[in-house]
């Protein structure tokens, strides 16, 4: 058996997250030689809701790494008091916890980052207690952000900046060691494949980390240029079906 991490969005499906009868039927030939695990850094409940949707059985990396269907999920804590703090100084922020989006303080830029999901809630910093988290994105001003974001790694927290100008900086806090190449090595332990046997396909920033930790690296052909250079491969993109046709075709990474 081989096994097969795969980017989620931008790379097996385009930005609306679907996949058409053709690569479904394809993959149903695909499992047969290859393992897929999901590899992505949206939320589980997002990967679980798109799992479902297609009846997939599949494994998967969430949350930018730091959590997987194997469980043993890395987190990271802020005390509560620090965040009702700075309450002037943070415009939103959202996470998600045993499935449930909590989000402090509604902004139409939310909808952009975080699709519709039923299950949210929302947060009152004066009664607000959780301080564990495994992926956090908050949106602060940025004369505050520029002045705590080295506190950040004191913390055990990695910070990744998504929007930036001179008054807002929106970013995205895990867990320091968290990627998407973490959970590479037990994913190979648990089912006991040899790691020739693994490939993985990305097309962004945030699959550096795996493409280290795989045998053979895919890119998509829509995928940033440091990561083509990585790539033993390149392939069509999500529109195309090139991550389907590739592992159609060879059936054993340990061979290429």
């Amino acid at each position: 058996m081989n096994i097969a991490f795969i980017d989620l969005q931008n790379t097996l499906t385009s930005d609306d997250l679907t996949l058409s009868k053709q690569v479904l039927n394809d993959f149903k030939k695909i499992e047969v030689n290859y393992k897929i695990v999901l590899s992505s850094s949206a939320y589980p409940s997002e990967i679980k809701t798109f799992l479902k949707k297609y009846n997939l059985d599949w494994d998967f990396i969430a949350a930018s790494g730091a959590v997987s269907s194997l469980g043993d999920n890395l987190n990271f804590k802020i005390k509560p008091t620090i965040l009702k703090e700075a309450k002037d100084d943070i415009l939103f922020f959202f996470y998600e916890k045993n499935d449930v989006v909590y989000i402090y303080n509604y902004m139409e830029r939310i909808k952009n980052l975080y699709p519709k999901n039923d299950k949210q809630e929302f947060i009152d910093l004066d009664n607000f207690n959780n301080d564990t988290y495994n992926q956090l994105y908050i949106c602060l001003k940025t004369p505050y952000f520029l002045k705590v974001k080295d506190n950040f790694k004191a913390l055990g927290i990695t910070s990744q900046v998504i929007i930036n100008d001179s008054n807002i900086t929106l970013v995205r806090l895990k867990p320091i060691l968290a990627n998407k190449g973490y959970f590479v090595k037990k994913f190979l332990e648990h089912y006991q494949i040899d790691f020739n046997k693994s490939i993985c396909f990305g097309d962004s920033v945030d699959d550096i980390d795996l493409f280290k930790e795989v045998n053979i690296k895919v890119a998509v052909e829509n995928a940033i240029p440091e990561l083509k250079e990585m790539a033993d491969y390149i392939v069509k993109n999500a529109r195309e079906n090139g991550v389907a046709d590739f592992l159609l075709t060879f059936d054993d990474p340990s061979t290429l």
